[in-house]
């Protein structure tokens, strides 16, 4: 069990990261997590009733610690996803119009079976190549779908780095008032 953590959120207060499912209150709540969420932006400390009197310098070390981009957080841009979405996508293409070029010779070798063939051909390599056509169809296929998912897989990735993009550009605006309203009150107090 983990050890009861030194942060204590606001009542109704909830913690999340993007991306994840996980959501944290102060019962879940742990050193790590609360150090983690207020790296991302000092102001949110104002979710919390109770912070360590050293909180600043903890999220600092943590800051440091997890420099290296150890933290798991995914540090693609967006341009770079939609350049492997696009890679991804002409890949599709290309299985995909090889896979209607083996359809078609597999309909013209279906085709000619149906036919007694003549005396200098042999029944058993064309049916050889058909097998090898159907199994040739079946891998690309399976590459196909396979293609398919990490397209997808990577278009959630696109539209959760806009969704954090977002929330970063929110944090960014509440910092900026924050700091102007800082300024004002520190002019008025002059």
């Amino acid at each position: 069990m983990p050890k009861k953590s030194d942060y204590k959120l606001k009542a109704g207060a909830v913690i999340s990261f993007f991306g994840q499912s996980q959501a944290y209150t102060s019962a879940n709540l742990t050193n790590e997590v609360a150090e983690k969420y207020l790296a991302m932006n000092p102001a949110n400390a104002n979710l919390f009733a109770e912070l360590p009197d050293d909180w600043k310098a903890r999220v600092a070390a943590y800051t440091e610690h997890n420099a290296d981009g150890s933290d798991n957080t995914p540090h693609m841009t967006e341009a770079e996803a939609l350049e492997i979405i696009k890679s991804k996508d002409e890949q599709i293409a290309e299985n995909e119009a090889a896979i209607a070029l083996r359809d078609a010779r597999i309909a013209e070798l279906e085709a000619d079976r149906d036919f007694p063939p003549a005396e200098d051909e042999n029944p058993s390599e064309k049916d050889l190549e058909i097998e090898n056509l159907r199994m040739e169809l079946g891998n690309a296929n399976e590459q196909l779908a396979a293609t398919t998912e990490e397209r997808d897989n990577l278009l959630k990735e696109v539209e959760n780095l806009k969704k954090e993009n977002k929330g970063l550009k929110q944090s960014n605006a509440m910092l900026k008032k924050k700091v102007g309203t800082d300024t004002q009150s520190e002019a008025n107090a002059e």
